[in-house]
């Protein structure tokens, strides 16, 4: 996943961001980070090197202990419309957006994927909804 989303980045695509953690302390897997000037105080608190695009999986399907599986992709880039005129850029969302929606739990690439969660599915059952007209995420 990585490579296909980072392959030829420019270093002009992005704003900056403050956030609150470094994604890496729950498991995410960072694909681009921007070097940050000394002394900035935020830096700690969101990792070093400063995270700007990362993926995560979480749980493989439907689980009693897996209420939030899933892929996640994120990226901080794209403010500018100008970003979006870039292939190399448009090339990076698309390969993290086709990673994300080639997981096991979602229907785009996967028509047998058990999506949601046990508790989502019990509910729907309950309420005598047929699982082919369920939407869960």
């Amino acid at each position: 996943m990585a490579g296909n989303s980072v392959k030829g980045a420019s270093p002009l695509w992005f704003l900056r961001y403050n956030f609150k953690s470094d994604p890496r302390s729950v498991g995410a897997k960072v694909v681009l980070t921007v070097d940050q000037p000394g002394g900035d105080p935020d830096a700690i608190i969101q990792g070093i090197p400063r995270p700007i695009a990362w993926y995560q999986e979480r749980g493989a399907g439907v689980s009693v202990d897996a209420p939030i599986a899933g892929r996640s992709f994120y990226t901080s880039l794209g403010h500018l419309n100008s970003t979006w005129q870039d292939q190399t850029f448009i090339e990076h969302v698309i390969a993290g957006v086709n990673w994300a929606m080639a997981g096991n739990t979602t229907r785009a690439f996967n028509p047998n994927a058990q999506v949601g969660n046990i508790q989502t599915a019990q509910a729907g059952t309950a309420a005598g909804i047929p699982p082919s007209s369920r939407s869960m995420a």
